[in-house]
């Protein structure tokens, strides 16, 4: 039978053991009409070292399939060919050093009420591997129709917790493989200007912060995609009302900018936007 949801775990260089946690945390959920896919986005001297087809093999290929080709091409390549093999209705991408809780599909699946919901995402749990302390996710409080709040602030936060309609996402084409970073932010945007996202107020996931490699730790990356973002959703920014969202976005880049050194740039940026923002207000 076809399964309902399909979970996509895209892996860039961790070890066996930490993909091998996510993979569990999807086999214990309490809903069980679901496929894995693992895809592996290494470096072709990863593959051959790590060989993580082994986990298919370990959890028959029924329920796990290994997907792989050459090199490395980043995660929304990794993720858009995890949606082309996708046999399920839904989709959930899951980082490989993410985890979930046990009734993470089963709380989500029972928002999936109409067709027009393409999106339910939830509350998560952060764990810092270095101080080894947990910290409560913050609620959220829109729902429906959202992407004027959305523009303003990523509060759905990572791709590894909402659960998709997989023809919402074919429908706006998918991953932007030419996002060097926010990629889901992207997504979630594109999503919520056509159809609606609903929201279970539970803590359904831990999102993991470590030492290894993480686009967020690279200021380059972050603001080529946020730059990205904002001309992709230019019309929206530029527009008479709502005005505050365009200086909203351009000053996020930055702190970017500073990170790099370059506060020339910073400085500029923000003074920008704050004289753009007190200019509209007045």
């Amino acid at each position: 039978m076809m399964p309902v949801v399909s979970v996509i775990i895209t892996t860039y260089k961790r070890p066996v053991e930490t993909v091998e946690r996510a993979v569990s945390s999807v086999l214990n959920q309490t809903f069980q009409k679901l496929e894995i896919l693992i895809v592996d986005d290494n470096p072709d001297e990863w593959k051959l070292h790590y060989g993580l087809k082994k986990l298919e093999n370990k959890y028959t290929k029924n329920r796990v399939r290994y997907i792989t080709y050459p090199g490395n091409h980043g995660a929304c390549y990794a993720r858009n060919a995890g949606l082309s093999e996708a046999k399920g209705e839904y989709v959930a991408f899951l980082d490989d050093d993410d985890e979930w809780m046990p009734h993470k599909l089963e709380k989500q699946l029972e928002l999936m009420t109409d067709e027009d919901v393409a999106m339910v995402h939830c509350a998560v749990n952060t764990f810092h591997e270095t101080s080894g302390k947990l910290y409560h996710g913050r609620k959220c409080v829109h729902h429906g129709m959202i992407y004027p709040q959305l523009i303003m602030e990523n509060f759905i936060g990572s791709t590894s917790f909402p659960l998709i309609r997989k023809s919402c996402l074919l429908e706006i084409g998918g991953f932007d493989v030419l996002m060097q970073s926010a990629q889901d932010y992207d997504v979630r945007l594109r999503l919520s200007e056509k159809f609606r996202i609903e929201y279970v107020n539970e803590e359904l996931g831990i999102y993991h912060v470590h030492s290894g490699e993480q686009i967020t730790k690279n200021p380059d990356r972050k603001i080529a995609g946020l730059a990205r973002l904002n001309a992709k959703n230019w019309n929206y920014l530029n527009q008479n009302s709502n005005k505050s969202a365009k200086w909203f976005r351009t000053i996020k880049i930055a702190p970017f900018y500073a990170m790099k050194g370059q506060w020339k740039n910073a400085i500029a940026i923000w003074w920008d936007s704050v004289k753009g923002r007190c200019a509209y207000a007045c």
